[in-house]
């Protein structure tokens, strides 16, 4: 496995799920987070000082295991997209979805912003696969 191409995709895939992260909040989820603000079902600010930057490594950490598990299945599954898309896939999968049922079923929320915080965790894996996964070529 090539370990810099791992690594960089990874971190590009990264910053491509924070773009999806960035879109589907401003576009989707603005208004709805601004009425369950006013309410006091969310925070205006994070309740930690270290969210943000923890955050955003955690995105990042993301980006670079869907391209270390990509590299890891590539020569049994083999190189391109479809196996970029598999291994999104699944982890979209284990990521998301419990989660997601979790805030619906637990939170005040509600069905729409819960869906929308599973769907971008959802995409966002998938898309940094690909991204990364596209950069990625063997040592």
């Amino acid at each position: 496995m090539n370990r810099k191409r791992i690594l960089f995709g990874g971190l590009l895939g990264g910053v491509a799920f924070f773009v999806l992260l960035t879109v589907v909040s401003q576009a989707v989820l603005a208004t709805p987070h601004e009425r369950l603000t006013a309410q006091g079902i969310l925070r205006s600010q994070p309740a930690a000082s270290w969210y943000v930057p923890v955050y955003t490594l955690v995105i990042l950490a993301i980006g670079v295991t869907l391209v270390w598990l990509y590299a890891a299945v590539r020569p049994r599954l083999g190189p391109g997209p479809l196996t970029a898309l598999k291994v999104g896939l699944t982890v979209a999968a284990i990521a998301s979805l419990p989660s997601s049922l979790a805030l619906y079923a637990w939170t005040g929320l509600g069905g729409y912003v819960a869906m929308w915080w599973g769907l971008e965790l959802f995409l966002g894996c998938i898309v940094a696969a690909l991204v990364g996964a596209a950069v990625y070529r063997d040592a």
